[in-house]
């Protein structure tokens, strides 16, 4: 047999040496293939935070959540708008209202617990003074009227328990009189400081639960007045109100009214 020749020889080996490649690239393909499509869902589930902390996200907000409420302005304006939103409820449920009385009710217009419009008093107003504002509310054609004097009444010796007791029933007819429909709230007298009482014998508390036992007994005795016991809401264990919620002994903080306010309309859903 004769032997090949060398071109035959080159030819033989530059084929196998080619089906050799194709072999190896095919064996590789599904791997590379199988790598790519693995990193595109790695890639893919990173992007959409599958291996991030929840709780690492929960703590993330907090810290922004605590970060911005220990600002001072944001404090600020949480308590505006809580404070701003009650003075709102307030003025509403009182729009068909008149607060007649003293200093004390004077307040309530003053600190925009009720629109001013609906305050009918001034600072030393007593019950017999008071009979002659019956037209200024009746003006205002109030559904409720709701009336806190008395405390200037016992402060002035001229008037005893009984010329406060007349004076009371005088105004409440008058008002009755000119508004038959308007209902009618007697407010209980607030207590005043240990301090106060102490300085104003006439103003004690002793004095004050008197009158406030008159008043009771005078709404009961007609069919459209109610007795509302604001008393008992600022009164403390000793009978008297607590110095840290009067300016002087008397008169109400601003922070203090609405708890007036909430009784008294606890009480006109009745």
């Amino acid at each position: 047999m004769s032997s090949p020749n060398n071109d035959s020889i080159d030819k033989l080996n530059q084929t196998e040496n080619q089906e050799d490649k194709k072999k190896k690239g095919v064996s590789f393909l599904p791997f590379f293939l199988a790598f790519d499509f693995v990193a595109l869902v790695l890639i893919v589930l990173i992007l959409s935070g599958a291996f991030s902390s929840k709780e690492e996200e929960i703590y993330e907000i907090r810290y922004e959540q605590v970060t911005i409420m220990e600002q001072p302005d944001f404090m600020v304006s949480v308590q505006t708008l809580i404070e701003e939103e009650t003075i709102r409820a307030n003025q509403e449920r009182f729009e068909e209202s008149v607060f007649l009385g003293d200093s004390l009710t004077e307040g309530l217009g003053i600190y925009g617990y009720v629109k001013t419009g609906n305050v009918v008093a001034e600072r030393g107003l007593n019950i017999e003074n008071a009979t002659k504002r019956v037209k200024k509310i009746v003006k205002k054609n109030p559904s409720y009227v709701f009336i806190m004097l008395g405390i200037n009444d016992l402060n002035n010796s001229a008037y005893s328990m009984d010329d406060i007791e007349d004076n009371y029933c005088k105004l409440i007819e008058k008002l009755h009189g000119k508004l038959p429909e308007t209902k009618i709230y007697v407010q209980s007298l607030l207590p005043v400081t240990a301090k106060f009482e102490k300085d104003n014998k006439a103003l004690s508390n002793k004095r004050i639960d008197k009158l406030n036992k008159r008043l009771k007994k005078i709404s009961e005795s007609y069919d459209y007045t109610v007795y509302v016991d604001v008393h008992s809401r600022y009164v403390n264990k000793k009978g008297c109100l607590p110095a840290k919620i009067s300016s002087d002994g008397y008169h109400l903080t601003i922070e203090a009214y609405q708890k007036w306010m909430d009784y008294v309309k606890n009480e006109m859903s009745k």
